[in-house]
C-alpha cells in the first residue's frame, strides 16, 4: 500500500514542492526509491509511528523529497508528472502527478533566475569570519580563505559558507522536515521596492521556497533547491550594508545567539534599510537545528533596539492567537495514546476553564501523555547545574 500525503489532490501547483508519502511492505524493506519522470530523486526515509499503529502487521516507511520542476521540464509537456516507489528494486505503486500550468511556465525561468544572482553573488559573497570578499579563492571542489585559511566545500549549485566549526550537515533535515513558505503582502511591497531600485533583498533562514524571486537572495542551512547560499545567522557570509531589506521569518528562536544575528541583519543592511522580522511567542518547541527562544513583544524590540529604529510592531495575519491554540492542542492530541484521545477532544473550551488546572492534573490526558509531549509543551521546564568542584 501506498499513499501520498503530499502535494494535495495528487496536483502540483509548485515550481518547488515537498513529495511526502508513505508505504507499506510484508518484509523489511532494504532500499527505497522515488522516480519522477522516470528519474530517481533524492529522498529521506523517515520513520512513521502513525502508518505503523494503524497498520501493525506491516512494515511503514516513511519518505520525503523536494521536487525541483526546473529538472523535469522535459517530462510535463502533457500538464503531468509520472511517479513511482520502488522497494528492494520492485516497484510498489505508480501514477501521474498533474502539474499546474503556472508552475511550469515559473520552471522554465528558475534557471535563468538562478544564474543572475549566481554573477551576482560572485561579486558580493565573503569570507563569514573575515567579511572581506576578495579574499576568496575558488579552488576545485571548494572555496578558500587567503586570510583566514578557512575551507567551504563546495557540493551544490548553492555557495556553501557554513563555518566549518558549526557542524551543521546541509542534508541532514533537508527533506524530513520541510518548512515551506512564501511571502505575504508587507514582504511582497518591501521586494517590489528593491527591485524598482535595482537592489537586492536577503531572505535568512528562508526555507522552502516554493518560486525563486530575482531580487531576493536566500540564505539556509539546508540545502534546498530553492537555497542560493548555504550559511548560519551568526556570521552572515556578506560584507557590510548590501541589502537593502533583510526578511528573517521563524529563525531567531532557533539560533543559539540571538543577539548575534540580530546584529549581524542590522551590519549587512544598506544604511536606511529595512529589517522585516517575526518571532514566534506562544509556540510548542519545534523545529531544526534547535528550538532554543522564543520572544515576548518586549524580547523583540530588546533584540534590536540598539541597532534600530522600530516603525511598526504588530500581530500578523500569519501570528494569530488562534494558531497558538490549534497547535498546542493539536500536539497534545498526537502525543496521546489512543484510547485516551477521545476523552481529551470531548472537552468543551467552556469545560477546560471552568475549574483551575489542578482540577484535571490526575486525568488521564495529563497523566499519559507522552514524556516527548511534555518537553514539547511545557510551560515551565527545570534544571539543577553543579559548578565542577575543580573550577576557579
Amino acid at each position: 500500500m501506498l499513499y501520498l500525503d503530499s502535494p494535495p489532490n495528487q496536483t502540483i501547483i509548485h515550481p518547488m514542492s515537498p513529495i511526502v508519502g508513505w508505504c507499506t511492505t510484508d518484509i523489511e524493506p532494504r532500499s527505497l526509491e522515488i522516480r519522477l519522470g522516470g528519474r530517481p530523486i533524492e529522498h529521506r526515509v523517515m520513520s512513521r509511528p502513525d502508518v505503523k499503529a494503524a497498520f501493525p502487521s506491516l512494515y511503514a516507511v516513511g519518505f520525503a523529497a523536494v521536487l525541483d520542476l526546473s529538472q523535469h521540464l522535459e517530462n510535463t509537456r502533457d500538464g503531468s508528472l509520472t511517479w513511482s516507489v520502488a522497494v528492494d528494486g520492485v516497484v510498489q505503486s505508480n501514477g501521474t502527478l498533474a502539474v499546474a500550468p503556472d508552475a511550469i511556465q515559473h520552471a522554465k525561468t528558475i534557471d535563468q533566475i538562478r544564474r543572475g544572482k549566481r554573477d551576482w553573488l560572485k561579486q558580493h559573497i565573503c569570507c563569514p569570519f573575515c567579511r572581506r570578499p576578495d579574499t576568496l579563492r575558488t579552488v576545485p571542489g571548494e572555496i578558500e580563505c587567503r586570510e583566514c585559511g578557512s575551507l567551504f566545500p563546495q557540493r551544490s549549485r548553492a555557495f556553501n559558507l557554513l563555518p566549518p566549526q558549526s557542524g551543521i550537515n546541509p542534508e541532514v533535515a533537508a527533506t524530513e522536515n520541510i518548512p515551506v513558505s512564501g511571502y505575504d503582502d508587507v514582504a511582497r511591497e518591501i521586494m517590489q521596492t528593491a527591485y524598482e531600485k535595482s537592489g537586492m533583498v536577503l531572505d535568512c533562514g528562508a526555507g522552502l521556497k516554493t518560486h525563486l524571486q530575482p531580487q531576493v537572495i536566500t540564505l539556509e542551512i539546508v540545502d534546498y533547491p530553492s537555497t542560493d547560499v548555504l550559511g548560519v545567522g551568526e556570521h552572515l557570509p556578506f560584507p557590510d550594508g548590501i541589502f537593502d531589506a533583510v526578511f528573517s521569518f521563524a529563525v531567531l528562536e532557533h539560533v543559539a545567539s540571538p543577539f548575534r544575528c540580530a546584529s549581524e541583519i542590522m551590519r549587512v543592511l544598506k544604511p536606511g534599510g529595512l529589517l522585516y522580522c517575526q518571532v514566534p511567542f506562544l509556540q510548542p518547541e519545534h523545529g531544526y537545528p534547535d528550538h532554543y527562544y522564543n520572544m515576548t513583544r518586549s524580547g523583540l524590540r530588546h533584540l534590536f533596539a540598539d541597532n534600530g529604529a522600530i516603525e511598526r510592531h504588530w500581530v500578523p495575519q500569519s501570528g494569530q492567537p488562534f494558531y497558538s491554540l490549534h497547535w498546542i492542542l493539536g500536539m497534545w492530541n498526537a502525543h496521546l495514546p489512543e484510547a485516551v484521545r477521545e476523552r481529551f477532544r470531548s472537552l468543551t473550551v467552556g469545560e477546560l476553564i471552568a475549574h483551575p488546572v489542578e482540577h484535571y492534573l490526575a486525568e488521564d490526558f495529563n497523566a499519559k501523555l507522552s514524556d516527548d509531549g511534555k518537553w514539547i509543551l511545557a510551560s515551565t521546564t527545570a534544571m539543577l547545574v553543579r559548578k565542577p568542584a575543580d573550577s576557579l
